[in-house]
């Protein structure tokens, strides 16, 4: 509780400076004050993912630190800011005041290492894995209250299926993480006995069909929109393997899995077309943002589509909001790199570190999404119902600043 308190303290502080910075930059209109904008913004939403999950979970994280990201990407914020501040002379300056830093920060490395969590979750991992002798493979991810995954009837895939592996005594099925813990089973469900097998895979065909149809019949300079959606639905299959082997990799349970694991996983699969797109064909601002919001539509809708396919559409209020909801916030996701990464892309300095620095952005928006959602109840509907503000409050402050 004494931590819960902190955190809550630390967000709060660090809420107002956030405000504070966003009202200076939208009077001035200058770089610094940006910088010190996105640095107070997101230092604040590793605080609220981390005091969220101590309200709601009664715990810290247990498979990845997600909001360790945030913070790092607020670094590159203040790094950047501190770069920008000084004059030449300031910058020629040298100071052997400089190496106190690893003095300090190498121990406290070392003693964490040690005692901490992080060298005993790779051991434990990696026992785990090497555990698994004579063609056995370990326990299935189990949830908090009992309940696995084979609940549905289903084994889960983990990484040897990518590998074409099979065994003939086994139900090897795509399983994905939504964050709805009551559906967070199975992306694709078998009859009890495994007689009947419906594989996301094949809702992916069926969707692309169409569109590949219509890129052949059409111009060359007109199929940019149908690439970018094929491009979406295929990034959001490849995160339901890649979601699966890494919660089979660290035996995470499915709420675990959609809190921790698929952030990570999904935004890194939804910028990846994107780089392509834009180191090979240099597009303009405009292009390169209408490409990431359709890539992120498109992830979403087939999304979407996989949840009306696994458990029915009859209760089609619950569908609006959630449809809307999982959009938005994947949209508000795509608007990160699109509306910021194409400007500094041309600058080597500011380009690894803009990068890295937006897909945490992405990457903690995208936790805290699923996290509410993940609790049920009033949390639930905060968290379908914020996206949408969310991404109408980017779009205002992109007109009034002149995008």
């Amino acid at each position: 509780m004494i931590e819960f308190w902190d955190y809550l303290s630390q967000f709060l502080a660090v809420t107002a400076g956030f405000c504070a910075a966003l009202r200076a930059y939208l009077k001035s209109r200058e770089q610094p004050w940006f910088l010190l904008t996105c640095f107070y913004g997101t230092f604040a939403l590793g605080t609220l993912y981390w005091t969220l999950h101590l309200l709601l979970r009664q715990e810290t994280p247990q498979v990845f630190y997600v909001s360790d990201l945030a913070w790092l990407a607020s670094y590159v914020f203040l790094l950047a800011l501190t770069l920008t501040l000084p004059d030449a002379g300031e910058r020629q300056s040298r100071t052997g005041l400089c190496w106190l830093a690893p003095v300090f920060c190498l121990p406290q490395f070392g003693l964490y290492v040690t005692y901490g969590d992080l060298l005993f979750n790779v051991v434990r991992c990696a026992g785990a894995r090497l555990g698994e002798t004579d063609g056995k493979r370990a326990a299935a991810p189990v949830l908090r209250n009992g309940t696995g995954l084979h609940s549905a009837g289903v084994r889960p895939v983990d990484g040897l299926l990518l590998l074409g592996e099979r065994h003939a005594d086994e139900s090897l099925l795509l399983v994905r993480f939504p964050a709805d813990p009551r559906f967070a089973f199975v992306s694709a469900r078998s009859a009890k006995g495994g007689d009947s097998v419906t594989y996301i895979e094949n809702v992916f065909v069926c969707m692309a069909a169409p569109l590949v149809v219509a890129l052949l019949s059409l111009k060359r300079g007109q199929r940019a929109a149908l690439v970018f959606c094929l491009a979406g639905m295929g990034a959001c299959l490849l995160s339901a393997y890649l979601n699966t082997f890494f919660a089979r990799l660290y035996q995470a349970d499915a709420v675990n899995a959609a809190t921790q694991i698929a952030p990570v996983v999904e935004e890194i699969m939804k910028l990846l077309p994107l780089l392509f797109f834009l180191a090979v064909f240099e597009p303009t601002f405009a292009r390169f943002r209408l490409a990431a919001v359709i890539v992120a539509a498109s992830f979403a809708t087939f999304e979407n589509i996989c949840f009306l396919t696994q458990n029915g559409a009859d209760q089609i209020l619950f569908l609006l909001i959630r449809g809307f909801g999982t959009g938005a916030m994947h949209v508000v996701c795509g608007n990160v790199y699109g509306g910021v990464l194409r400007p500094v892309w041309d600058s080597r300095p500011l380009r690894a570190a803009c990068l890295f620095a937006l897909l945490c952005v992405a990457i903690i928006y995208h936790a805290i999404y699923n996290l509410l959602v993940s609790a049920g109840g009033t949390p639930q509907l905060i968290a379908y119902f914020v996206p949408l503000p969310t991404a109408l409050c980017f779009r205002l402050l992109a007109r009034k600043a002149g995008e």
